[in-house]
């Protein structure tokens, strides 16, 4: 754990932390010349009254480890949403290698709540199943350049009420692509 975040539960608190000089580095590649445009580079303080402060002391043990502690004991939706503010922070400040750290941390998180939906709804209670079907399905090109290890082929591999939705979507949208490719050729 960082021994600094006592520091910036209080900067969350008050809502301002003051930056260091432009140029100067918190570790090897990470530096806060992505803010010199910006009001708090102008100003060297950084607003922090609208960020999560998890996600801020996050931010600040990669800044000073390369890493950062998750809390395994929340529940996976509390988990799931720091993951995603932790890379929403990250894509603010530009550490695309915590980014990166959030996005690995939160795929285990989701296919959990996978397992977990499937398991525990009845299989003709679809709503929640059509949400996240159609989510995978739109970002099916995103899983296949992972290759091999990916969340997808899981899920597909293991749950096969998962399978059947999924081809079941893509079916039904491969015949409304095809009939509306009809409908615009024969106009």
């Amino acid at each position: 754990m960082c021994s600094q975040i006592p520091f910036f539960e209080k900067a969350c608190k008050e809502g301002v932390f003051k930056v260091r000089f432009p140029g100067e580095k918190l570790r090897k590649g990470i530096d806060i010349d992505c803010l010199m445009n910006k009001q708090e580079g102008h100003e060297r303080m950084v607003d922090l009254s609208h960020d999560e402060c998890p996600a801020i002391n996050a931010m600040i043990q990669y800044a000073y480890a390369g890493d950062y502690e998750s809390e395994d004991h929340i529940n996976p939706g509390s988990q799931a949403l720091f993951h995603v503010q932790v890379y929403a922070i990250a894509s603010k400040y530009n550490l695309s290698g915590s980014q990166e750290i959030a996005g690995r941390r939160f795929e285990p998180v989701v296919k959990k709540g996978c397992y977990d939906l499937y398991d525990s709804c009845y299989s003709r209670d679809h709503h929640l199943r059509d949400i996240v079907v159609e989510i995978m399905i739109e970002h099916q090109p995103a899983f296949a350049a992972k290759g091999d290890e990916n969340m997808m082929d899981d899920l597909l591999e293991e749950l096969g009420a998962f399978a059947r939705d999924c081809f079941a979507r893509l079916s039904k949208k491969t015949k409304d692509e095809q009939e509306k490719a009809f409908k615009d050729t024969t106009g």
